[in-house]
């Protein structure tokens, strides 16, 4: 049985997609949270969360963070580590995505988190965002920038812990040029980068930058179900052919397991 209190915990082919609650104050003008449809929560308590997760935990394999709120950001940093110790003990795989520049203590603490994990066969895995270098700082103005999100990108991948570049939403107004930089200075520095469609309920992709829908599409972490509109960046599958992204975050994972010798698990 889940908690009566409101939280999200979307079960979808092995994952389960957490939200922590509380409203994320980045800001990025193209986020789907900005939608008048989108169901937020009020913040959760570590504690009860896990307790949640541990009583459904034959329902998945892999815990997704972090994708509707800011696990990072000063004054909840000590709470997210918290959920993840908690997490941790339980065998299953963690993911986190983030726009926040991590300090050095906190890498330290999610490279002791992740050394009690292999004991069980488990992985953590970052996911810094980063979608450019000018249209991040346009897009996202209140993220930390994103020249030092490549360093906190550099700093887990020096510390051991599986670190991809979040690159996604793939937008039309981000060029060319940034993402081959965003590229360059990555290369060698982490397992790999994710790209993926820009989804959205109302028409941001039109307002902003004058494109439409490519199709519509039940989102897996969507509570309502109801159909969002895709943005397919014509990119996105060249990256995936030549540079060997990856476009689905749990396919980012067991490429993570496998590095490290594990087998891959199975999204059914």
């Amino acid at each position: 049985m889940l908690s009566e209190a409101p939280v999200r915990y979307q079960f979808d082919k092995g994952r389960v997609i957490v939200s922590t609650g509380g409203r994320c104050p980045v800001g990025c003008q193209y986020c789907y949270t900005y939608s008048p449809s989108f169901v937020g929560f009020p913040e959760r308590e570590p504690g009860q969360v896990v307790a949640d997760l541990r009583a459904n935990a034959g329902k998945f394999q892999l815990v997704q963070l972090g994708y509707d709120t800011e696990l990072f950001l000063p004054g909840k940093v000590d709470s997210t580590l918290q959920l993840m110790r908690g997490i941790a003990g339980m065998g299953k795989d963690i993911s986190f995505a983030t726009r926040m520049v991590l300090t050095p203590p906190t890498i330290d603490a999610l490279a002791d988190i992740y050394a009690g994990m292999r004991g069980n066969n488990s992985v953590l895995v970052a996911f810094e965002s980063i979608i450019g270098y000018e249209t991040a700082r346009k897009f996202e103005r209140n993220a930390p920038d994103p020249e030092e999100r490549v360093k906190t990108v550099h700093r887990l991948h020096e510390r051991g812990i599986p670190t991809f570049v979040y690159v996604r939403p793939l937008m039309p107004v981000v060029t060319d040029t940034e993402i081959a930089r965003l590229f360059a200075e990555t290369e060698g520095h982490c397992l790999g980068r994710i790209v993926g469609p820009m989804i959205y309920q109302r028409e941001i992709a039109e307002r902003l930058f004058g494109v439409t829908a490519d199709e519509r599409a039940v989102m897996p972490w969507a509570l309502d179900q109801r159909e969002w509109n895709v943005h397919l960046d014509k990119r996105i599958r060249s990256l995936m052919a030549s540079r060997g992204a990856f476009f689905r975050s749990q396919d980012a994972v067991n490429f993570a397991r496998l590095s490290i010798g594990l087998e891959a698990r199975v999204w059914a």
